[in-house]
């Protein structure tokens, strides 16, 4: 059986009037222990313009800062013991429109192969 988990985290800046909050919540499946083992997850975030300091927040999230919202979607593939397959999908805009910026969803795909000896 593979195992489940369900997270989520929320953070809350009581020093900004508005704009303060920050969550994302998941749910994945499976988890990456042996060669042929996989995972899957998804989760949803927003994090708002004030709810962080930036150099704080995840920086594959948008373009690195605050004021953004969207699902991120990763799985996970071990083929071999010594070796891990990652592919992360990021789909995100921003919360509030900012002058000067696009708020079009921007995609941000990271494919990763991590080896271990």
């Amino acid at each position: 059986s593979s195992p489940i988990q369900l997270y989520g985290d929320v953070v809350y800046n009581d020093g900004a009037e508005d704009q303060n909050l920050g969550w994302w919540a998941g749910l994945s499946v499976g988890a990456i222990r042996q060669a042929g083992d996989w995972a899957i997850a998804g989760l949803y975030t927003r994090v708002e313009q004030e709810s962080v300091l930036s150099m704080y927040n995840y920086s594959d999230l948008g373009v690195g800062g605050t004021n953004v919202e969207g699902p991120i979607l990763s799985l996970q593939y071990r083929p071999m013991s010594s070796l891990t397959l990652s592919y992360r999908h990021h789909m995100v805009r921003p919360v509030t429109a900012v002058a000067g910026l696009s708020d079009e969803r921007l995609h941000r795909i990271l494919v990763d192969a991590a080896v271990s000896f």
